[in-house]
Formats: C-alpha cells, sequence, structure tokens
C-alpha cells in the first residue's frame, strides 16, 4: 500500500492485518523522517476478519487489497472474509487479489496435506492454495456480487544467488468488481 500512497497523493487508504508485527512494520516504516505525509493518509489497525466484522463504512471504498489473505485463512470461511471485504466497496469498486496458486514452490515443500489444495507449510500455518476456476466460484457465491474482471496465474522464476538454484513461483492474480445489481442491506452494515 505503501507504493500507491507515494503514487497519489490524493489516496487514503485502511490497512488491517491479524499478525500485530504486520502492523508494526508499517507504521515503523511510515514513522520514519519525510514521510509524516504518508503516515497521516494511512489507518493502521489489527484486526481479524473472520471473527470480527471489518471496521470500514459499507458501500464507499473504491479499491480492496487482499494480500496473501485468504491462503491463511480457514477453507469454510472464504466466502464470509470475501463477503467482508466486497461490502465495503461502492458498486463498480475492485477488489484485487493476489494469493497462491496452485504448485506453488511452496506447496511442494508442505510436509502434510490437510484438504483438497491445502497444506500445512513448514512453518506449521495451514495454507491454501488456489486455481483460477476456485476464486471465480469464491466469487460467485459473494452475495453482494463480485464479478471476475480478470483472473490469472502469474509465475514468477526467482533465483537464490548463494546456491544458484532456480525459485519457480505460482501466484493467483484476480481483479473482482462488485456489481451494482446487489446492495449492501442497511442492517447488515
Amino acid at each position: 500500500v505503501v507504493p500507491l500512497l507515494a503514487w497519489h497523493s490524493g489516496l487514503r487508504a485502511s490497512v488491517c492485518d491479524l499478525a500485530p508485527s504486520g502492523i508494526e512494520c508499517l507504521r515503523a516504516y511510515l514513522a520514519a523522517p519525510g514521510r509524516a505525509d504518508l503516515q497521516r493518509r494511512c489507518d493502521s489497525f489489527v484486526c481479524d476478519a473472520v471473527r470480527e466484522p471489518l471496521p470500514f463504512q459499507a458501500n464507499a471504498a473504491d479499491l480492496c487489497l487482499m494480500v496473501f489473505t485468504l491462503s491463511a485463512i480457514a477453507v469454510d470461511q472464504h466466502v464470509a472474509v470475501l463477503e467482508k471485504a466486497a461490502q465495503s466497496l461502492r458498486p463498480g469498486g475492485l477488489l484485487l487479489f493476489r494469493d497462491y496458486g496452485l504448485y506453488d514452490m511452496v506447496q511442494a515443500r508442505c510436509e502434510r496435506r490437510v484438504g483438497e489444495h491445502q497444506y500445512v507449510k513448514q512453518d506449521g500455518i495451514q495454507c491454501y492454495f488456489f486455481s483460477t476456476e476456485k476464486i471465480a466460484e469464491l466469487a460467485g457465491k459473494v452475495a453482494c456480487g463480485l464479478e471476475v474482471v480478470e483472473v490469472k496465474y502469474c509465475t514468477v522464476l526467482n533465483v537464490n544467488r548463494k546456491k544458484n538454484l532456480p525459485i519457480h513461483r505460482v501466484f493467483i492474480n484476480a481483479v473482482l468488481r462488485r456489481t451494482r445489481e446487489h446492495e449492501v442491506p442497511a442492517a447488515s452494515r
């Protein structure tokens, strides 16, 4: 979010993360000398998107970023968390999504499988690996309406310079649009 804030001086951002360390890292970066304007335009807080409502105004945001969010959430909560994010968007607003794709190098390194496309990583954290079809399926289940503008695999070849080893990464990038046909009822805001 920091590059976006730096790029557009009129942009404001609200950032939430389950991990306090992630929020502390962002706040420390924004508190550095010369970044007062960025700090003023960025609210950040810890929030468990599964257990808590998102503290955003309904139907107001133009853009929502979900970066490596759903993969760390229980599969049975994917639609509910997407729904919460979509409700914050104004009709026509965009949800930009990036997460682990099927056959990513991380998936190959996982120690055990616990469900379809769901594994436990070496650090003990469960992780889900998405297909393009799964993202389209989840978007179709969101009650306030999310249409798929684009969903694709993004493959990246990194190189471990110390060992000169190729690292093949596979991510899912998606652009989802909040449809105009479905408004969030006032009672659920």
